[in-house]
């Protein structure tokens, strides 16, 4: 499978703890949501990615199934808190979209800036015809037109639990992918399937 979904080393961003976002009310700190319960966040590119879009349409459905493990759902987008609102009213989405992100926080989740064949090479050789249609849909970029996007999960402590990070601007994760990162994360260690230690022939010699 292309997208890869990576499981970081335990990782306190305590660089997050003074993030703040932007929604249509005013500044939300990101510390204030996560210290409640776990948060998705959907990483978008700008409101006027075409992929961001479609990404969002496949995010709906997973909601309701996600918010039921106790965890909340968050699109963040390189646009104003107005802005950012205003989209979510355009697709009539069911979770917040927020605005503003720093720099910060896409160096804390460890997403990357991409380059021009990330940008716009790539893409159209993962699927030519939707790349297409997708450069021809293209509105105003946002603030950093190189930054990739992604999906983190974060828990109430900080740490940054799983991440998905584009690989170029055609790259975003299937929704079963997705479950799976949930699931591992809110299970209990003890319900979690044991996996079974591999014995190789030449690890005698070691001893």
């Amino acid at each position: 499978m292309a997208v890869e979904f990576c499981q970081s080393d335990p990782l306190h961003t305590g660089e997050m703890d003074s993030i703040l976002l932007e929604s249509d009310g005013g500044l939300v700190a990101l510390q204030d949501l996560y210290q409640r319960q776990p948060v998705l966040l959907f990483m978008l590119r700008y409101t006027g990615c075409p992929l961001c879009r479609e990404q969002l349409k496949q995010a709906q459905p997973l909601v309701d199934e996600i918010r039921a493990k106790g965890i909340e759902v968050y699109a963040v987008a390189q646009c104003s808190g107005q802005e950012a609102e205003q989209l979510r009213r355009d697709m009539d989405l069911d979770f917040t979209i927020l605005g503003g992100p720093p720099r910060a926080l896409y160096q804390a989740l460890k997403l990357r800036r991409g380059n021009l064949w990330q940008l716009t090479v790539a893409p159209l050789m993962r699927d030519p015809v939707r790349g297409l249609f997708r450069l021809a849909n293209t509105r105003r970029p946002g603030r950093d037109w190189f930054q990739l996007g992604g999906v983190a999960l974060i828990d109430t402590t900080g740490q940054l639990r799983w991440r998905f990070h584009q690989r170029d601007a055609g790259d975003m994760p299937e929704g079963e992918a997705i479950h799976v990162a949930v699931d591992e994360v809110v299970q209990a260690p003890e319900d979690r399937p044991q996996r079974r230690r591999r014995f190789w022939p030449w690890q005698w010699l070691r001893r």
